[in-house]
């Protein structure tokens, strides 16, 4: 299915970290999950991160980018967040955050040079970002 959205926006914003894998669910209590009636789950064996909820899975991020393009007519794309929580990371030794990045912005690469996918931009989710968190910069 293809969306016809002629002149209503001008560009996508992508906030993206991880993926789940979704199924045909069914209703239930309100909730996140049974209000959509489906079921999600990640795989046992993608790599964990700091945050429970996030798995390391970059191929997603591609699969991703070309649904958005095949769905919404490859519009202008910018990813305005994506990152990783380290386990590990001692100081600035944060192995496993290089690894991430390294992997998804290569995932990204592949979407853009050999799909064709649209991104124009691409911010890494910092330190920074996480102030909000606790009442913004105060």
């Amino acid at each position: 299915m293809k969306f016809e959205c002629s002149g209503s926006w001008d560009f996508l914003g992508l906030n993206h970290y991880t993926t789940e894998m979704v199924s045909a669910g069914t209703a239930g209590a309100p909730g996140w999950e049974k209000d959509q009636e489906t079921n999600i789950w990640q795989d046992e064996s993608w790599p964990s991160s700091a945050s429970g909820w996030l798995k390391v899975v970059p191929w997603g991020f591609r699969n991703l980018l070309n649904w958005i393009n095949k769905t919404y007519g490859n519009p202008i794309l910018y990813v305005t967040e994506n990152g990783f929580s380290d386990l590990e990371s001692v100081g600035v030794d944060d192995v496993g955050r290089v690894s991430y990045y390294t992997q998804y912005i290569n995932e990204m690469l592949k979407a853009v040079t050999i799909d064709k996918c649209n991104v124009v931009s691409y911010t890494a989710w910092s330190l920074m970002d996480n102030f909000e968190w606790a009442r913004g910069y105060s």
